[in-house]
């Protein structure tokens, strides 16, 4: 499901102009959109509300769907380049890799994906 959310202020003068447009997918519409079209989507926690509480115990889930059947490596990354993490699957052509975050600093990660014929990024 696909939410859209806008806001603006209110007060005794009036109301405000309102904000750009914003949405969330929800993660059904995530998993039927990584299957339709390929590529990587992240489910960012356990409760899906796309922030990852290491602390509360959410996990992320990386989707991914390629080109061809093979080797798929997803590796995490800190926005500096360190990598923090990485798996890999055999003989597949789609599916997910569930990153535990557990002694990481707070912040924003980069999640690659590379299979055959495929290279993928997504913060």
């Amino acid at each position: 499901m696909v939410y859209y959310y806008r806001v603006r202020a209110t007060n005794a003068l009036g109301n405000s102009a309102y904000s750009n447009e914003a949405s969330v997918i929800t993660g059904a519409i995530l998993v039927a959109k990584i299957i339709d079209s390929g590529g990587v989507v992240i489910i960012g926690s356990t409760k899906n509300k796309g922030v990852v509480n290491p602390d509360q115990g959410d996990t992320a889930k990386i989707f991914f769907k390629g080109i061809q059947t093979g080797r798929y490596e997803c590796r995490i990354f800190t926005l500096t380049g360190e990598l923090v993490w990485q798996d890999s699957q055999d003989n597949v052509s789609s599916g997910f890799f569930e990153w535990i975050p557990k002694n990481i600093a707070s912040g924003g990660y980069v999640a690659s994906v590379i299979g055959p014929g495929f290279k993928e990024k997504k913060r």
